[in-house]
């Protein structure tokens, strides 16, 4: 009569022994991001995925999908608002589609350089603006640098305000954007990154507002032979988690991922600055004189002159007392 028990216990204890062998599947973070694998993001990802992974002992999968294979930039937000992904990367001109504020990073000729922005965005007024993705029911995990934004184009040098005449220039869908270029004395042109080449190829665009780096990667210098380093907008990178998916994870998966996005930020910049890699601001006007480009230095205090009232336009939309902190802590003078 003992024995059925002693089958029935034998049973219980291997189900146990296979139960605490059978490890739980990881935890799938996919990551939508709508950029070609040569820009900043794809490297850096690629070192973040591996890190979390390592961290976590192999409970996280995480599972990157570039250049727009999940949509373009603001489909891949509305997804990981909806938590069909569960990451996304945007600049914050997208951005301030959902968040108005981060505009001020798009007010031309405001920050200096490198070092004002990525104190301002490391500091509580960064800390702040992330804070606001949190109604749009999203975790913004940190900041990238995505480069200064020049003009290059077709035509010619662009020095002077008058060289800008008549010039159709494309710029990122950011209405700030193309009320500079208008304001600079050109025609600007909202648009995606999709067929740019060709644009300017065909004389539908004279050119393009956006990174070195970007050009290069599009291969616009094949087209265009005039480059004005311009340095009139920062458009810094978001990088944001569904906020239900985030307050899901176990705390320990929170901290891999914070630890690793250090690391991210760190690849992500080096991209741009790093004068030993070959998607540096010098390596590439390095190729650029290579490859005939006319690299040009504008007169930036008379386009800045120009642009003052974009400025003080905007001002009025994301807020004064905002905008004016902003000012202060970048040395801009609004006269």
């Amino acid at each position: 009569m003992r024995k059925p028990f002693f089958l029935v216990a034998a049973l219980f204890f291997s189900l146990l022994f296979l139960a605490g062998t059978i490890q739980a599947a990881p935890i799938v973070i996919k990551i939508g991001d709508s950029t070609p694998k040569s820009f900043s993001y794809y490297a850096a990802f690629v070192a973040f995925e591996k890190e979390v992974e390592q961290k976590t002992g192999g409970k996280v999968d995480i599972q990157y999908f570039g250049e727009g294979v999940l949509g373009d930039q603001k489909t891949l937000m509305e997804s990981t608002m909806m938590g069909a992904i569960q990451m996304v990367t945007i600049p914050s001109s997208v951005g301030q589609n959902w968040v108005p504020e981060l505009k001020v990073f798009t007010l031309p000729f405001v920050w200096p350089g490198y070092d004002v922005l990525r104190r301002f965005l490391d500091g509580p007024e960064g800390e702040k603006l992330s804070k606001l993705w949190e109604k749009h029911n999203l975790v913004n995990l940190g900041w990238g640098y995505t480069g200064n934004i020049g003009i290059q184009n077709r035509k010619r040098a662009i020095k002077d305000p008058e060289d800008m005449k008549g010039l159709k220039i494309r710029t990122m869908q950011d209405p700030i954007m193309v009320d500079t270029i208008n304001a600079m004395g050109g025609m600007g042109v909202a648009m995606g990154l999709g067929e740019l080449y060709s644009a300017v190829q065909q004389g539908v665009l004279d050119g393009i507002s956006t990174s070195p780096q970007l050009l290069h990667s599009l291969k616009i210098f094949e087209v265009a032979k005039q480059y004005s380093a311009m340095d009139m907008h920062y458009t810094p990178a978001c990088t944001l988690v569904n906020i239900n998916f985030w307050k899901s994870l176990p705390a320990d998966i929170q901290n891999a991922m914070k630890e690793a996005f250090k690391n991210w930020v760190r690849i992500n910049d080096d991209y741009f600055r790093d004068p030993s890699l070959p998607t540096s601001d010098q390596t590439i006007f390095n190729i650029y004189k290579e490859k005939g480009v006319t690299i040009t230095q504008p007169n930036l205090p008379l386009f800045k002159k120009m642009t003052a009232p974009v400025v003080k336009k905007y001002r009025q939309q994301i807020g004064p007392q905002f905008v004016d902190g902003v000012l202060n802590s970048t040395g801009y003078k609004l006269e």
